[in-house]
């Protein structure tokens, strides 16, 4: 990519139109539309992912509900939930949530 040199505009006067101001528009008028188009295929990846490739985490990473991370010591995708101490490993474990409505223990 060709390095960007600004074109300095003093007191909101427009810069001489020579050949080293039009040279700097245009060069970064195009850096900045390659930049997009080199973005294009990964916001269409973002948009249909075929899959998501976690981040392996050796230590979980701090409590927020709904965070989904890959576990690695476990070897599962885990997430949390509402509880602040608990991790749920997708595949290895279950929860069932229960109401007990009686009021005895």
């Amino acid at each position: 990519m060709t390095a960007y040199i600004k074109t300095i505009w003093k007191n909101l006067s427009t810069p001489a139109i020579n050949e080293t101001n039009l040279n700097k528009l245009e060069e970064g008028i195009y850096d900045a539309t390659e930049g997009v188009t080199g973005l294009e295929g990964k916001v269409t990846d973002l948009e249909s992912p075929l899959s998501v490739d976690y981040t392996p985490q050796g230590t979980a990473p701090s409590h927020k509900e709904g965070r989904v991370f890959y576990d690695n010591n476990s070897h599962a995708l885990s997430y949390y939930n509402d509880v602040d101490d608990m991790t749920l490993n997708i595949g290895q474990e279950v929860i069932v949530r229960v109401h007990n409505a009686t009021g005895a223990t």
